[in-house]
């Protein structure tokens, strides 16, 4: 939606948008993890062999470099993407 057209709502308009996307969070990521889980089966049938990876300490070590370098550029992109990543 533009920045024309959102401040066109009122601000009940706008919250129940608000609303609507962070509910519909949680209802995309179930639907993402049941398409991933049908995506890896249909891989495999195929006849593709699927190694899972549980330690991704050697590709940040790999990319740790270019990661300092590179970051400072998009920083306040990387700062959007952290302020809404999953907590652990």
């Amino acid at each position: 939606m533009s920045k024309i057209v959102w401040d066109k709502l009122s601000k009940e308009q706008q919250a129940a948008i608000r609303k609507a996307a962070v509910e519909t969070v949680a209802f995309q990521r179930q639907k993402w993890d049941a398409y991933e889980i049908e995506a890896l089966q249909q891989v495999k049938a195929g006849g593709v062999t699927v190694t899972p990876v549980t330690d991704f300490t050697p590709y940040k070590n790999a990319v740790k470099q270019l990661v300092a370098e590179e970051s400072p550029k998009y920083a306040e992109t990387l700062k959007s993407i952290d302020a809404v990543r999953p907590k652990k």
